[in-house]
């Protein structure tokens, strides 16, 4: 059998949402606040576009948009975000949104013991929000569970898994050239969610 002749694409590949922008902060808190709310049995019917809508304007009010866009968010924002969306959460709907950043004195932690205590905590109206800094890229994204190996990961791109021994700690999030993610005192926040 003769080998096919492969085609030439007449075009290049198109991008797919996310790989220009840096919005998974913004998409993060969205997610985080959702999963608390479904695991505090919360089925109010929250407009999330317009929690998403909240956080962006308030962004956009005290940094510039485009560079958020572009480069992404770090703590700053995020927390901006959060209180944002809790103003609106208990004007509009009645809803408590806490969120706490555990990690936040720490000079020395073991990243996967860490994760796996906070990880116990995601009972009723809890949720992780977690962010990531590697070579290549910075994440933010949402844990949903944690195993003796891996994370698993409520994830608006990538996958669903990431594994525990990747992880490193440094208070600052200084990245060593042998490790592959680096966490920091600022990648994780335990939201958490109740009703008035």
């Amino acid at each position: 059998m003769a080998p096919r002749a492969r085609t030439r694409r007449s075009h290049p590949a198109p991008f797919k949402q996310g790989r220009l922008d840096s919005l998974c902060g913004l998409y993060a808190s969205v997610n985080a606040m959702r999963f608390a709310c479904h695991t505090e049995g919360i089925t109010t019917k929250i407009s999330w576009n317009e929690v998403f809508r909240i956080m962006v304007e308030q962004i956009d009010a005290r940094w510039r948009l485009a560079d958020v866009l572009t480069e992404g968010t770090d703590s700053p924002e995020i927390q901006l975000c959060f209180r944002a969306a809790a103003v609106y959460l208990k004007k509009r709907h009645g809803i408590i949104l806490r969120v706490t950043w555990p990690w936040s004195k720490r000079k020395v932690l073991n990243p996967a013991t860490a994760l796996q205590q906070l990880a116990q905590r995601l009972e009723r109206g809890n949720a992780l929000f977690f962010g990531y800094d590697g070579h290549k890229e910075s994440h933010w994204t949402v844990v949903i569970g944690v195993t003796r190996t891996h994370v698993i990961l409520m994830n608006s791109c990538y996958g669903p898994t990431m594994m525990l021994s990747d992880f490193a700690f440094h208070p600052e999030g200084h990245l060593a050239r042998h490790q592959t993610y680096v966490l920091s005192a600022w990648s994780a926040a335990l939201i958490n969610i109740s009703r008035l």
